[in-house]
């Protein structure tokens, strides 16, 4: 691979993708529904970490939402849990009620008598953030994310879809600098739902071995797509910030509608797959392999329970190669499969490893975890 150095690739992995990049690769003449092509997952396999929760946390940190309290209640509000839950309304009216302060004191420019700095220090702003982000972790055991629905973790509406490229930008290029650590948000104080806490790993890393991956499957006649659970105009920035060569009608995500303004609203757009799961699936076999004359993907890549259909489900598919986060669920039998197998030349399944303190890829099928 021309492109591609060694670096912190699992020498199997390595091994693997040279192999099949030989086999397959061609040049770009060839017309593109008659080449090969590749589909990677983006968070936390083109990427080291998630770029939705690295716009969650910058905004939260900046305070720079396009939402009055009354807009962010009507946002929480827009459809129902799917089950009894009457302590998320609790929840949702103790994230309120600290943002209405913060609105009032920084975020509204028209009242604002308080620098940013002086209002993390507050109680309120402390509540906020953890609440918040405690909100977004558990959102999924409380709502079901369908096409023509609401979704209520999205934050960010009300910015047009060219502000919110420069203000994705603005974010990557902060984040990138930050230190891979990990972090405690915790509530000051109970409010109606109660004392929480929760975690999460600080900084965003382009990892080079990628990046050469993406320019060399590229140089070589591959046909490559993104297909990712994070909102679609976050998925394109940050591959645009990563120049990586995937043009943006091969980047399929969470797509959400727009308004006649074009700013981006919470709600999901009719008749587009929820690229999640099965959703990822459906995806390829609806919208890709189409342009392939029907053909699977030669290469997979992935990294969770949100990649494992579509790693485990396409026959036609000569390699998957899963990012090692040594998740308790049923990616174990992926590692497992591909540590019985890895002496095979054809092996199906292959792992790499991270090293996240670093914020880079270890040359292991066995992944440095950050909280360790």
């Amino acid at each position: 691979m021309a492109n591609v150095k060694q670096r912190n690739w699992n020498p199997d992995v390595f091994q693997r993708l040279t192999q099949l990049i030989e086999e397959y690769g061609g040049d770009q003449v060839c017309p593109p529904k008659q080449r090969p092509y590749v589909v990677f997952d983006f968070d936390d396999t083109t990427i080291i970490h998630n770029v939705q929760k690295t716009i969650l946390i910058y905004m939260m940190h900046t305070l720079t939402y396009k939402l009055t309290p009354k807009q962010f209640y009507a946002l929480f509000m827009a459809k129902p849990p799917y089950r009894s839950a009457e302590q998320i309304y609790l929840l949702i009216e103790d994230i309120i009620e600290n943002y209405q302060w913060l609105y009032d004191h920084y975020i509204n420019e028209e009242t604002r008598d308080m620098t940013l700095d002086e209002v993390r220090q507050k109680p309120y702003f402390l509540n906020f953030r953890a609440k918040l982000y405690y909100f977004h972790t558990i959102a999924k055991d409380y709502y079901n994310r369908r096409a023509g629905e609401p979704w209520l973790t999205y934050w960010f509406v009300n910015y047009k879809r060219d502000e919110f490229k420069d203000y994705c930008q603005e974010a990557f290029q902060a984040m990138t600098q930050v230190p891979f650590k990990h972090h405690l948000f915790a509530t000051t104080n109970p409010g109606k739902y109660g004392h929480v806490s929760v975690s999460f790993n600080s900084s965003l890393a382009f990892v080079p071995e990628m990046k050469e991956l993406y320019r060399e499957l590229d140089e070589r006649g591959f046909e490559i797509y993104i297909v990712s659970a994070s909102p679609i105009d976050i998925v394109k920035n940050a591959a645009a910030y990563g120049n990586y060569p995937v043009p943006e009608t091969n980047i399929f995500a969470m797509q959400y509608d727009y308004d006649s303004e074009n700013r981006i609203t919470a709600r999901m757009s009719d008749d587009k797959v929820i690229s999640s799961g099965e959703g990822k699936t459906e995806i390829i076999q609806r919208y890709i392999k189409p342009r392939h004359e029907y053909r699977d993907p030669v290469m997979v890549f992935g990294d969770s329970m949100g990649d494992y259909e579509m790693l485990t489900a396409l026959d036609g598919v000569e390699v998957s190669v899963l990012f090692n986060r040594h998740f308790g669920d049923d990616t174990k039998r992926i590692v497992e499969c591909a540590l019985e197998n890895k002496n095979e030349k054809d092996a199906r399944y292959v792992i790499q490893g991270r090293n996240e303190p670093a914020g880079t890829l270890h040359p292991s099928a066995h992944s440095i975890l950050l909280n360790e």
